[in-house]
């Protein structure tokens, strides 16, 4: 096929310019990202890598701590385990007797195990009620949040997860409600 016969899918100000001119200003590029990797270099220089690492490994494993203690659980993986800055901690059980009773079809599950929908319910509520963004997974047949910390992250920040939680886990909380469509 000729070059001349090719015609960009988005016409820009480049139309009418040359075989480049029409490809390359599309204007629906963004450049910033690939401007900013100097400034972004730069800045994890003077942060210092392994200072950063250290902060957030530390971080992670004394949130995990935190959590699993306040509801009384535990994470998947044990300290020595834990070198990433994300780990899992589980749910406590009195958080998914509320799911469970909460939903429509509570008769179809069996022993009162955790499902998919009951994770997607978690997260939806700790997200649109608590304002909370967290990964909720089904994992061994329990129910688990996928916590991660950087150096924006902050221990209170995951002490609002922990009372979030704990509030949900009250019968209470969900009396009121109107049932989910699970």
């Amino acid at each position: 096929m000729p070059q001349s016969s090719l015609q960009p899918r988005l016409i820009s100000h480049g139309w009418g310019s040359g075989f480049l001119s029409q490809f390359i200003w599309d204007g629906a590029r963004d450049y910033s990202a690939a401007l900013a990797i100097p400034a972004a270099l730069a800045w994890w220089q003077w942060i210092g890598e392994s200072k950063a690492r250290t902060y957030m490994h530390s971080l992670v494993r004394e949130a995990a701590r935190l959590l699993a203690t306040a509801w009384a659980t535990e994470t998947l993986f044990s300290d020595e385990q834990q070198y990433a800055t994300m780990t899992v901690v589980r749910v406590p059980d009195s958080l998914l007797a509320r799911l469970i009773e909460f939903e429509n079809t509570k008769s179809s599950r069996p022993n009162g195990s955790a499902t998919s929908a009951h994770a997607k319910l978690l997260q939806d509520v700790l997200f649109y009620e608590f304002r909370i963004e967290v990964p909720v997974k089904l994992l061994r047949g329990a129910l688990y949040v996928r916590i991660s910390a950087h150096l924006y992250n902050h221990l209170a920040e995951y002490q609002r997860l922990a009372d979030a939680v704990l509030t949900m886990s009250r019968q209470q909380y969900w009396q009121d409600r109107p049932r989910a469509r699970i």
